[in-house]
């Protein structure tokens, strides 16, 4: 059994609010992170980090700028 956190990343440096989920098992072995492609979005790999939280990884999970609940212009991969 695992608990799953959904939570933003706020900053001072960067006005922009990064959404993040955290798969965290009792006893984690290892840690696990999940960093989506371009056009994606963390919870198109919810699967995978259910599995191996299943197997006592920790696993976390970060939807980049633009992308999924994260802030900024939607599909903008520009670092400013």
């Amino acid at each position: 059994k695992f608990t799953i956190t959904k939570d933003y990343i706020d900053t001072e440096t960067i006005q922009v609010r990064l959404y993040h989920t955290k798969f965290t098992p009792k006893e984690p072995k290892y840690t696990i992170a999940i960093v989506h492609g371009f056009g994606e979005h963390s919870t198109r790999f919810k699967q995978i980090a259910d599995f191996y939280a299943k197997n006592n990884f920790e696993v976390l999970m970060i939807d980049l700028r633009g992308f999924g609940y994260s802030g900024g212009g939607r599909g903008n991969a520009e670092i400013r």
